[in-house]
């Protein structure tokens, strides 16, 4: 399946500021004037205020980027996540300025990027240090503006893995399923007035290079909801036992016909919401009987039957294969927690 990589090009503030001011004077050489521009304009995803330098204006907001409030010191990290937005991408908020008598001249924003929307990516782990290992990195950190990984009471060095690699961590004392972990990292961005989040697997079975696939389309194309499908043309899946392919599409079914929508793949988990959707008085993920793993196919079935704007894009599914399991999830238990949200709510039973 072909992808779409949205490059960023890094430069300096200073080499930034000798190419806006060089372009600036050929320009008034050419033309015999200054040249024109809106002031003010600089390529971050809020415009920058006329006379208040890049410094000021962090320290009246947008500042250093971090979770400091909620978490202990050394969940701060000075990798590449939890610097500010100036160090993190030069190329979003450089805000040169050239000679006396010239106007800054507005810069078009590098692909991938999603102007006035911050972003942030939820990762539920479970044991799971060896994986986010080779997870995190691949994050395009040019479109997430924040990695929140909740330890669910992991054993292993989980918490270590996801700091040393730039990721603010949530610390669960006992362990409660991916749906509890999930809203806690959901109440975090929510906490800091995050516009988007995005939810993946820590296991690896999700690709973060599709991540741009499933947040662009909140943006370009005003839904609220997009959820990645194994089923569409062009998505697919790898080590997948036929038991569970099985389940997965009669779960699948069964969620259609009570949702009253065709899903091709209802047990995903690769996603991204807007977060308005938890503003809705409708929608309460914190219900005592939302557990284990009844809290992502609530947000989904409250989502589509609430009348929210959604889509589906096609994604690749890779199980581990080999003796780590493709699943945590169990037999009959589990699965009657996947469904009963989705029943509940059709039947009015549950809100």
């Amino acid at each position: 399946m072909s992808r779409t990589t949205y490059p960023v090009t890094p430069f300096s503030w200073t080499r930034a500021s000798w190419w806006a001011a060089g372009m600036v004077e050929l320009h008034e050489k050419a033309t015999g004037g200054t040249a024109a521009g809106p002031p003010g304009v600089g390529l971050g995803k809020e415009d920058a205020e006329e006379g208040v330098p890049p410094a000021a204006a962090d320290a009246e907001g947008e500042g250093l980027w971090r979770a400091a409030e909620l978490l202990p010191p050394q969940a701060i990290s000075t990798s590449a996540v939890a610097r500010t937005r100036e160090e993190r991408m030069s190329t979003r908020a450089t805000d040169f300025t050239p000679r006396p008598g010239a106007v800054r001249r507005p810069i078009e924003l590098a692909p991938g990027m999603i102007a006035n929307l911050k972003v942030g990516v939820v990762i539920p782990a479970y044991n799971e240090a060896a994986s986010l290992e080779r997870v995190l990195p691949r994050i395009p950190r040019d479109l997430c503006d924040l990695v929140v990984v909740v330890n669910d009471g992991s054993t292993d060095g989980t918490s270590e893995a996801a700091r040393r690699n730039g990721a603010t961590v949530i610390d669960r004392a006992e362990r409660g399923g991916p749906g509890p972990a999930i809203r806690d990292g959901l109440d975090l961005l929510r906490a800091r007035k995050f516009d988007i989040a995005a939810v993946m697997a820590s296991n690896g079975k999700h690709d973060p290079s599709q991540l741009p696939e499933l947040i662009r389309p909140l943006a370009d194309d005003s839904v609220d909801l997009v959820r990645g499908s194994r089923h569409l043309k062009g998505g697919g899946h790898v080590n997948i036992p036929w038991h569970r392919l099985f389940l997965i599409r009669l779960f699948t079914v069964l969620f259609s016909v009570l949702a009253g929508r065709r899903v091709t793949d209802a047990t995903g988990g690769f996603q991204a919401y807007r977060l308005k959707i938890l503003d809705d008085p409708r929608v309460d993920l914190h219900q005592p009987w939302l557990g284990r793993y009844e809290v992502e196919t609530y947000l989904f079935a409250k989502t589509l039957l609430c009348g929210y704007r959604w889509k589906e894009v096609p994604i690749q599914v890779t199980y581990a294969g080999g003796k780590k399991p493709y699943t945590r999830a169990r037999a009959i238990v589990d699965w009657w927690g996947y469904f009963r949200p989705v029943l509940l709510l059709r039947l009015g039973l549950k809100r």
